[in-house]
């Protein structure tokens, strides 16, 4: 028995429609580490994304809150050598 065409147009092929050949997203190589989400008001992130934007290789989100976060943390060493004595 045939399907009307109107019920041929509204059905969803077996498995969700997700193929099983689509490539998944690479992982960072060699990385691990702990996640940490956070949310950020629309301010913060504009700021950070004009950032981005500012650099060379326009880093992805994730990657330029690591930058920034290292670039605070090594920027601040010095401060802190200095009062400690």
């Amino acid at each position: 028995m045939a399907l009307p065409f109107g019920l041929l147009l509204i059905t969803k092929p077996c498995g969700g429609g997700k193929s099983r050949n689509m490539a998944r997203s690479p992982k960072r190589p060699g990385q691990s580490g702990t996640f940490v989400g956070t949310r950020l008001q629309p301010e913060m992130l504009k700021l950070i994304d004009d950032w981005r934007r500012e650099q060379p290789d326009l880093p992805s989100r994730p990657e330029a809150l690591r930058r920034l976060a290292m670039k605070g943390l090594n920027d601040g060493k010095g401060a802190d050598a200095a009062s400690s004595d």
